[in-house]
């Protein structure tokens, strides 16, 4: 259980991270507006069951709101779409799963492929199915 804890703290670091990033480039104070987590994925699935109690850690530690947007449909490819569309700020971050990489395999017309569009920053979550 604390190997599962210290890796979700880390992620939240690796978020709080880059979202600073985004920071360097500009003079305002960040954040100064909520930062918006895109979660691709139904309320109420693993992915989200991650990414809530990391909204909240970065949420005390930022002083700032954090918020999950579930944009669920069509394995990820709409919340993808949602994220790649915002601007490059630093107030827009998704957490997506690996299934996400079968898309262009899957579906004839792939609108964001995630290898030349996003980047990934951060590994939040490992699981090992037998």
């Amino acid at each position: 259980m604390r190997s599962a804890q210290f890796k979700q703290y880390l992620c939240a670091v690796s978020v709080i991270a880059v979202a600073f990033a985004a920071t360097l480039a500009s003079a305002q104070n960040f954040p100064s507006k909520p930062v918006r987590i895109v979660v691709p994925y139904p309320a109420g699935g693993p992915i989200d069951m991650t990414t809530r109690p990391l909204a909240q850690k970065l949420t005390e530690a930022m002083g700032n709101p954090v918020v999950v947007d579930n944009r669920g449909g069509a394995n990820g490819m709409i919340g993808l779409e949602l994220a790649a569309r915002a601007p490059a700020d630093g107030y827009t971050v998704v957490l997506v799963a690996n299934s996400i990489t079968v898309n262009p395999s899957l579906f004839s017309k792939v609108p964001i492929t995630s290898s030349r569009t996003l980047s990934a920053h951060a590994k939040c979550r490992s699981e090992l199915h037998a």
